[in-house]
């Protein structure tokens, strides 16, 4: 018999936190794990608005969790069809869940399509690029397994890159 059961605190004003696992193996052996995180000054939960969030001339959303004590960032993006940007790749993993609409995505050299609630993962430091491919509005969640949104463009703006043809294009 395996059975595991948590508790747990957390005490906000001294920015602490503690969690416990019981561990039941057996019904005469019980391990337990504790585990005690000094998280410093704790501030109280807030509601970031979008319009503090939005890309300018977009509908896109953009929130980097450093600046409000989250470990994670995401894109909540609003694509019209054909729109999306072009090949970039990220020092940690990117998970994407499409909330409406239809996305088509590149990933390295593999093309794959996702619709509402189809969820697609890729590792670190895999070019990557998605658009709205269907007619209608897409809504996508682009979710950053880190703090800071971290970008390297293959192509960067005004760079030349090869078309489908073997030419460069600009």
């Amino acid at each position: 018999m395996n059975s595991e059961g948590r508790l747990g605190w957390a005490d906000t004003a001294h920015g602490r936190v503690f969690s416990q696992t019981v561990l039941t193996e057996s019904p005469s052996r019980t391990s337990q794990r504790s585990t005690f995180i000094e998280t410093g000054t704790a501030s109280p939960p807030s509601v970031v608005g979008s319009a503090s969030l939005r890309i300018a001339g977009s509908d896109t959303l953009r929130f980097e969790g450093q600046t409000y004590g989250s470990g994670i960032s995401f894109f909540l993006v609003t694509n019209n069809p054909g729109e999306g940007p072009d090949l970039h790749r990220h020092p940690y993993s990117e998970t994407w869940t499409v909330l409406e609409g239809t996305v088509r995505f590149t990933l390295d050299d593999t093309d794959c399509t996702a619709g509402s609630g189809g969820t697609i993962v890729v590792a670190p430091g895999i070019w990557h690029r998605f658009e709205n491919g269907g007619a209608s509005k897409l809504v996508l969640m682009c979710m950053h397994a880190s703090p800071h949104i971290i970008q390297e463009w293959k192509y960067p703006p005004g760079a030349d890159r090869p078309s489908a043809n073997g030419q460069t294009t600009n």
